[in-house]
């Protein structure tokens, strides 16, 4: 699977601290801070999985954090400790997993064959006669 774009990535910060936010008490504050800024957490988290921003999420508003908000709210900061450490962890490199996901596309569809034909039809052919000379060859 792709990694979440902005939009996806701004839905699931706020439906993991929200999730995270319902282990508080009854009688706490259970909902975000107008002046949360949910979009810098979107544009850092570019390149991670929608599973490490949960686990970020997860790791940062613990129960007894949860509990404490009253007393200490949040803020954005508080999640790229955790957000780096996730990164750390996982070693991402969205450079990386993209090349392997285009590898493993290219040999699944085949296209990695097409191109590699396209290459030498622009090149001069010389690679299908090969090709052909070492079927017969073969016969």
């Amino acid at each position: 699977l792709p990694y979440p774009d902005y939009p996806s990535r701004l839905m699931l910060w706020r439906r993991c601290i929200a999730a995270q936010l319902a282990l508080a008490p009854a009688s706490a504050h259970r909902d975000l801070p107008d002046d949360f800024d949910l979009s810098t957490l979107a544009h850092v988290s570019e390149g991670f999985s929608a599973g490490a921003i949960c686990a970020t999420v997860k790791k940062t508003l613990t129960q007894r954090r949860v509990e404490r908000l009253d007393k200490r709210p949040h803020q954005e900061s508080e999640f790229l400790n955790s957000l780096a450490q996730e990164a750390a962890k996982n070693q991402l490199s969205y450079a990386n997993d993209h090349a392997v996901f285009r590898d493993f596309t290219g040999k699944m569809t085949g296209l990695d064959d097409e191109r590699r034909r396209a290459k030498d039809e622009r090149e001069g052919g010389g690679g299908d006669e090969k090709k052909k000379g070492k079927k017969k060859g073969k016969k």
